[in-house]
């Protein structure tokens, strides 16, 4: 997950928003059934709710830098 990743890292100065990136790609490709921001919140560690609905809703998205990873 972690080289996967890693080429996301620049997109975000803080450890925190990089740290939930992870936790909020792990729960989508988990086996959950139902893969939203509280099933995933509640289902793994270092994560919440109120993180996951942070992080979506309010971080600065560059389009342009997503396409192009």
């Amino acid at each position: 997950m972690e080289d996967f990743l890693r080429p996301y890292h620049e997109l975000f100065i803080r450890k925190e928003p990089r740290q939930t990136l992870e936790r909020y790609v792990t729960g989508l490709l988990s086996d959950l059934p139902r893969k939203n921001g509280e099933t995933i919140g509640a289902w793994l560690e270092g994560v919440n709710y109120h993180r996951i609905y942070s992080f979506l809703v309010t971080s600065r998205w560059d389009e342009r830098t997503l396409e192009s990873i």
